[in-house]
């Protein structure tokens, strides 16, 4: 492990100088894949615990909005264009409406857990256009 720390120092230096930035930049792009690289980088020796904690907390708040916003502009025209003179279907988004509506903070924790869901949970709260401000609570609860 050492050997590597020391071929990746003297190959790219820039990398060991802005470290920290770097993992903001990808806990803001990709942020589950970078908590477990930067849990085995910390466990190396690479990143102090409290800074690189604090960084993903932050990127991946910035993440999950990302998505969400990505759903809040992008993905209520698509499902409304599905459920387009449908009853059935409008029935069926009504109720998953209502259900959120009174459950969404806990399906937004449980998602911020899980990591196989999120995005898509993430997407589909901005796409029913959930409350900002309930959803920066949430957001930031699941994050920490």
């Amino acid at each position: 492990m050492e050997f590597l720390s020391h071929a990746i120092q003297s190959t790219f230096p820039w990398i060991s100088e802005h470290r920290y930035l770097l993992l903001f930049i990808a806990s803001v792009l990709e942020g589950f894949n970078t908590i477990i690289v930067a849990g085995f980088l910390t466990a190396a020796g690479h990143f102090q615990v409290i800074p690189a904690v604090a960084i993903i907390m932050i990127g991946e708040t910035i993440n999950s909005y990302i998505w969400y916003y990505a759903g809040y502009w992008g993905g209520a025209r698509v499902l409304d264009f599905f459920v387009r003179g449908k009853p059935k279907q409008q029935q069926m988004l009504e109720r998953i409406k209502n259900y959120f509506e009174r459950y969404t903070g806990r399906v937004i924790l449980i998602a911020k857990l899980t990591f196989s869901m999120t995005i898509v949970i993430l997407i589909f709260v901005g796409t029913l256009r959930y409350d900002r401000k309930k959803f920066t609570y949430y957001n930031i609860v699941g994050s920490i």
